[in-house]
């Protein structure tokens, strides 16, 4: 791996990069990955960065940069809150773990089925609520009884095996399942 430069309000900020050629992915894709990196994680911390600033004295010209220098020891800081972040940050849909896992898939459909049974409760209650709600909601149920949405991902799955879609969607209409509460 290779090591990576960005800055932070001034701070230059080095950091492993995750992203090299070899992986699946050039040299171009791997820069740009790494640079995606940096700039994410300087993104999330910059409001707390410019706070470690402020408190040590540190003022800001119009645009937001430093106009006064940056002691040592907050720079130092700001390094080592920084390379806690970087080491944990990976980008979402993948990043450094690789493709979707089959894991992945049965949560994603797990938590379709599950949304689905919260659409129903609310609509049987004659309750609404917004698709965060609904999907916060049905994330939770589906951490609740996870083994039963897996089944039922599995059954549907193996079910598509053998019948036309078509089929499958009008048993699905047909058998609505139970809502929990």
């Amino acid at each position: 791996m290779s090591i990576h430069t960005t800055s932070i309000l001034g701070i230059p900020v080095s950091f492993t990069a995750p992203y090299a050629e070899g992986m699946p992915m050039g040299t171009a894709e791997a820069q740009t990955l790494n640079q995606t990196v940096g700039q994410n994680v300087c993104n999330l911390k910059r409001k707390a960065v410019k706070e470690m600033l402020e408190k040590a004295g540190v003022t800001f010209d119009a645009n937001g940069a430093p106009s006064s220098s940056i002691p040592a020891q907050v720079s130092a800081e700001v390094v080592t809150m920084l390379a806690t972040t970087f080491a944990e940050y990976t980008l979402a849909g993948g990043g450094s773990r690789g493709p979707r896992s089959p894991s992945d898939e049965f949560k994603r459909d797990g938590v379709a089925l599950a949304r689905m049974e919260v659409e129903a409760a609310l609509k049987a209650a004659g309750q609404s609520a917004t698709i965060k709600q609904t999907d916060e909601l049905a994330a939770e149920l589906y951490g609740l009884d996870r083994d039963r949405f897996v089944i039922m991902v599995e059954k549907r799955r193996s079910a598509a095996s053998k019948l036309d879609t078509g089929l499958l969607a009008r048993l699905a209409a047909a058998k609505a399942p139970t809502p929990t509460a």
